[in-house]
């Protein structure tokens, strides 16, 4: 595990198929090791030569276990689920299916009342009882050091919406030419955004546009791509939206 741009700031510990693990107890033996590890540090004390102190009386805590949204799932073991109603998020109170509008967990008001849980209802509502994860025995543990990818937020969730949604607007409005249909809007499509990635010298694996990339069965619009590709697509189409508006003026 070398990556060249990362292999300075970050140390793979252990990797293994997922078909491979028992149930949780395989991680749960690595943690149980990771977390003693990071709580030695967190004290600062050597547990092989008492009285001793580590790299210089320096001490360090825990600030971030990050991962997606499965990640955490399988690590934590947490109750809330996609599948449960009033249940959907292992942070906060959000529902999939509530009366009060502004609980649910798709709110876009500016003041949604989600409650964000604190360490005892965590520990209480989200936790498996008995044999919790053993990341709840860290020093310092609280819920708000659980952060999400932001490459499965960003890239993987919310360009799928705007890189579709615009797309999608583009092709309406015949931005790239005339076309008999919607693949045709999409072929067209693509010859630009490979004459765009040609000019700025941008290497991408993105295949050629078709209507099931946007067009999904259960009638959600929504371009899905590599993450690495959706950053490109997004720049790519936020030039050709900026271009269609400055041509359409009067056009919302």
């Amino acid at each position: 595990w070398r990556p060249s741009s990362t292999r300075c700031a970050r140390w793979c510990v252990f990797a293994m198929e997922e078909h491979k693990l028992y149930k949780h107890h395989t991680l749960d033996r690595i943690f149980r090791r990771m977390v003693y590890s990071c709580n030695v540090l967190f004290d600062g004390h050597d547990p092989d030569r008492p009285g001793q102190v580590l790299c210089g009386g320096r001490k360090f805590t825990v600030t971030e276990l990050k991962g997606d949204w499965q990640w955490h799932k399988l690590s934590l073991r947490f109750t809330s689920s996609w599948t449960r109603m009033d249940s959907v998020c292992f942070l906060c109170d959000a529902q999939t299916r509530s009366a009060n509008p502004a609980k649910l967990h798709y709110c876009l008001d500016d003041h949604p009342q989600w409650t964000p849980f604190n360490l005892q209802i965590f520990l209480s509502e989200q936790m498996v009882i008995p044999d919790p994860c053993p990341y709840i025995l860290l020093r310092g543990f609280h819920p708000r050091i659980l952060q999400i990818c932001s490459m499965h937020v960003c890239n993987l969730g919310l360009l799928y919406d705007v890189n579709g949604s615009t797309l999608m607007a583009l092709c309406e409005g015949s931005y790239f030419g005339p076309a008999a249909n919607l693949q045709d809007h999409l072929d067209l499509a693509y010859e630009s955004f490979k004459a765009f990635c040609k000019a700025q010298r941008i290497s991408c694996s993105q295949p050629r546009f078709r209507t099931y990339h946007v067009l999904k069965k259960n009638g959600q619009i929504m371009l899905t791509a590599k993450a690495y590709n959706g950053r490109v697509i997004l720049e790519w189409i936020a030039r050709c939206s900026s271009d269609f508006a400055a041509q359409n003026p009067g056009n919302q």
